[in-house]
């Protein structure tokens, strides 16, 4: 082509002309080209962001399958109706399956899914094939557009999230002071402070989660040792229980109600006053919702308290938890109804910051979500605190470790009775 274009350009006796036709040709057929790939570019574009969001939508509902793909459906409508795109998601392109992360790969499989695979297309065979503009001049009206296996949206729970701090804006929001150590390699923290020192370490600290984010920043101190690095400038999480109804408050069933000595079983009920256990008391709780209004439920040294099916209801400005040293506590939430899974629920018109105190040692076991949305949970102990749990989670206005204390958060959820509505991390994984 460039000597056909050459010798037109150096013939004396030849005419302009021919040549001036032939990169007219040239510009426009490459012009139309242009045009035919940016209208492709941008149908590819369109689907990759659908596909994301029905794949993130359908992930929330897993493991239940039909519930996914039918949210993975509904979210493709949304975004690309089918009277403007035709069908641009098929059931069969719901695909569901594990992610590998060692080798970021999705595996599928029907039981137990932890991810899901989802394919837009815009086909002839389906009959929204994009038209070309141009390409009809070279016998192309159509072109088929749509992400192959290699790019499909895929989305998943990676790690349960355990502990969720909800403080919005100020600093110190998750505090590790020196010595403190929390183990819980197999779930994620998050921070949602904007603070510049939303969450702080202090030197000789241990935080080993498998992800730490914050949607401010950290200050971490050189000596703290992360399993990994906390990640600054994470977008906030929505508190996923915060439209769980919290149960209904009737009359008092027992006023400033104490327990001195000896072996005692309790009932459900409205602890008006609070409900406190003297030293040396082993207390029972059958199963139920206890309230505990405008006073403390607190543990003297030397207490046992022990529950199953049980939900703890703070409610009132003098509502706190304290736990004090040398108390014993095996509490698990309960398997179903209204405030299934969480073992401790703090009012959500509650004074913000007030301090709920974990001052012992013998603290073993918390099966459930612990759910502070107003409070500061404080751990003071020298030894690991709810390791005996099967799983707990946190949700907590402020969390803080004084110096020495030691909390444990597992993630075994088949092996307690407890409901699981621990929070879940859901993320695009490709």
């Amino acid at each position: 082509m460039v000597s056909h274009l050459a010798r037109l350009w150096h013939c004396r006796e030849g005419s302009v002309a021919p040549l001036a036709a032939l990169l007219v040709t040239v510009a426009a057929g490459s012009a139309a080209l242009s045009i035919d790939l940016g209208i492709v570019y941008f149908e590819k574009a369109e689907l990759q962001t659908t596909a994301d969001a029905a794949s993130l939508a359908a992930a929330t509902y897993l493991p239940d399958q039909a519930a996914a793909k039918k949210a993975a459906l509904l979210y493709a409508e949304k975004n690309m109706p089918a009277a403007e795109h035709g069908m641009v998601l098929a059931e069969e392109d719901v695909v569901f399956g594990v992610w590998d992360a060692a080798t970021r790969s999705f595996i599928p499989q029907t039981g137990a899914p932890m991810a899901v695979s989802v394919i837009l297309r815009k086909t002839v065979e389906r009959g929204n094939a994009v038209p070309t503009v141009f390409g009809k001049l070279l016998g192309y009206d159509t072109i088929e557009v749509g992400s192959s296996s290699k790019s499909a949206a895929v989305a998943g729970g990676v790690n349960p999230l355990c502990v969720l701090v909800l403080d919005p804006a100020d600093s110190n929001a998750m505090d590790v002071r020196s010595n403190g150590r929390i183990t819980a390699q197999g779930c994620a923290a998050w921070v949602n402070s904007t603070d510049e020192k939303a969450l702080v370490t202090a030197a000789n600290s241990e935080i080993h989660f498998s992800q730490t984010c914050v949607a401010g920043e950290h200050d971490v101190d050189r000596n703290a040792i992360y399993l990994m690095p906390p990640k600054a400038h994470c977008r906030p999480k929505q508190d996923p229980l915060r439209t769980i109804a919290p149960p209904t408050v009737g009359a008092c069933s027992h006023n400033n109600m104490v327990v001195n000595k000896g072996d005692k079983v309790l009932d459900p009920g409205v602890y008006c006053g609070g409900l406190k256990l003297k030293p040396d008391t082993t207390a029972h709780l059958n199963p139920g919702t206890y309230v505990i209004k405008d006073g403390l439920f607190e543990l003297s040294s030397n207490t046992v308290l022990t529950g199953k099916d049980v939900t703890i209801y703070l409610v009132g400005d003098k509502s706190r938890i304290w736990f004090r040293s040398n108390s014993e506590v095996e509490l698990v939430a309960p398997a179903s109804g209204p405030l299934a899974g969480i073992a401790i629920f703090e009012d959500r018109a509650a004074p913000l910051f007030r301090d709920h105190e974990f001052s012992s040692n013998g603290i073993k076991k918390i099966e459930g979500v612990i759910y502070l949305p107003r409070g500061t949970l404080q751990i003071d102990s020298n030894v690991e605190v709810l390791a005996d749990s099967a799983f707990t989670s946190l949700i907590a206005q402020r969390l803080q470790l004084e110096s020495n204390a030691r909390i444990t958060f597992n993630t075994d959820y088949d092996a307690s009775t407890a409901a699981n509505v621990s929070p879940r991390l859901i993320s695009l994984l490709r």
